[in-house]
């Protein structure tokens, strides 16, 4: 997933970098710096999103 593609999933699902951050209890730093491609947006992170996405879920309807 590109930086762009995480941005873009963030903005489709209603997430700011920082709720994004919170609500699933990372780093605000790591994800400061996915969204501008400093780092690899990790594997599992990329596939919640898309999952999310897909079945236009939360993060609430998978936790449970």
């Amino acid at each position: 997933m590109t930086a762009g593609q995480f941005n873009a999933a963030l903005d489709k699902l209603g997430f700011t970098q920082m709720g994004f951050a919170r609500k699933l209890e990372l780093g605000e730093r790591s994800v400061r710096r996915w969204a501008a491609g400093q780092w690899p947006v990790p594997v599992p992170v990329a596939m919640l999103l898309n999952l999310m996405l897909k079945t236009n879920s939360t993060v609430d309807d998978l936790k449970s």
